[in-house]
């Protein structure tokens, strides 16, 4: 499978570099969202138990990678390098789909809890 993608650097980079570019919007969006019910029983319940802060870091970090993501594309855009750059892109997304699962499953539970909540 590398092969193929090594044979096509360039439509491999540039759909690598909208992934990692169209998932950085997409975690604003859920910081957004999380934001809109900060005043909420199970949000604050969330950060009193200092589960935010960590929650925080690891978006944090996920955002960080995905950059790392976006510029190794962009290298391999521009330099067209061979089979290690390749990889090394796959292996970030690869990365980059666990982290965002991990940084947002906390969100949708809590966004979750706060419809529950909010019919009562």
């Amino acid at each position: 499978m590398v092969e193929k993608l090594a044979a096509n650097p360039s439509a491999f980079a540039s759909t690598a570099a909208t992934f990692n570019f169209s998932m950085l919007g997409f975690l604003a969006a859920f910081l957004a969202i999380a934001v809109g019910i900060s005043q909420t029983r199970p949000f604050q319940s969330y950060r009193k138990d200092g589960h935010l802060t960590v929650q925080l870091w690891l978006v944090s970090l996920t955002m960080v990678e995905l950059t790392i993501g976006f510029v190794a594309a962009m290298l391999l855009l521009a330099n067209a390098a061979g089979q290690a750059l390749v990889v090394l892109n796959v292996y970030i997304i690869c990365v980059c789909l666990l982290m965002i699962f991990m940084s947002l499953s906390p969100i949708v539970f809590m966004l979750l809890q706060v419809a529950s909540t909010t019919g009562d």
